[in-house]
C-alpha cells in the first residue's frame, strides 16, 4: 500500500477524532459515566441513601468534631475545629525573627612549610614522562603534592622520588618503593 503524505495526514486525522466520537456518543445515548461526590448535582446528592461508616462508638473527642463539622454551613468551606480563639493560646506569629547563625570556625589551613606525607605506591615508567603513585594518586614531574611541596624527580634505580619544598629548595623529602 503506498502512503502519501496526504493519506497519511487523513488517517491520523481519523485516529484522532475517534476518541472524540465516542465522548461524543455516550453523551447522546444517555450512559453515565462514574463522576466524584463534587461533580454530582445537588439532585443527586440529595437522592443518594445515607451510609453509616462508623461501626463502633465514637469517643467523646470523635463526637464533639462531628457536631463541630454537622454545624457548619453546607455551601461554606468547612473550618477546621483546631482552630478557634484559645485565650491560653500564644497569639500568631507577625514576624519570624530567626537566631543569629554562628560563624563557621576557619579549619587550620596545613603549614606549608611542614613536609608532607609521602608514600610511595607504585612507578610508572614506560610512557613518555614518568609517573609516581604518592598517597594512591598519579603525579608527574613538576606536580604538586602539597601546598608549596612539588615532585622534583623520579629515580628508576633506586625506585625513589623526591618533593622538594618551593620557598626552601634544601628541603626534601625522599620516598622508596615498598616491595612486597
Amino acid at each position: 500500500m503506498n502512503l502519501t503524505p496526504s493519506k497519511l495526514r487523513l488517517v491520523a486525522a481519523g485516529l484522532a477524532a475517534i476518541p472524540m466520537l465516542m465522548l461524543l456518543g455516550v453523551r447522546t445515548v444517555g450512559v453515565q459515566s462514574p463522576q466524584t461526590a463534587s461533580a454530582r448535582s445537588t439532585k443527586q446528592k440529595a437522592a443518594d441513601p445515607p451510609v453509616a461508616y462508623v461501626r463502633r462508638a465514637m469517643t467523646p473527642e470523635q463526637a464533639a468534631v462531628a457536631r463541630f463539622a454537622a454545624a457548619q454551613p453546607a455551601d461554606g468551606p468547612l473550618l477546621s475545629p483546631f482552630l478557634f480563639d484559645d485565650p491560653e493560646k500564644p497569639a500568631p506569629l507577625t514576624q519570624i525573627v530567626l537566631p543569629p547563625v554562628p560563624s563557621k570556625p576557619e579549619t587550620p589551613k596545613p603549614a606549608a612549610d611542614k613536609p608532607p606525607t609521602v608514600v610511595l605506591t607504585a612507578l610508572m615508567l614506560g610512557g613518555r614522562e614518568p609517573l609516581a603513585v604518592i598517597n594512591g594518586k598519579p603525579y608527574r614531574l613538576g606536580a604538586e603534592i602539597a601546598p608549596g611541596w612539588t615532585l622534583t624527580s623520579i629515580d628508576r634505580q633506586a625506585a625513589s622520588v623526591t618533593v622538594t619544598f618551593a620557598a626552601d629548595p634544601e628541603r626534601t623529602v625522599t620516598a622508596r618503593l615498598q616491595r612486597p
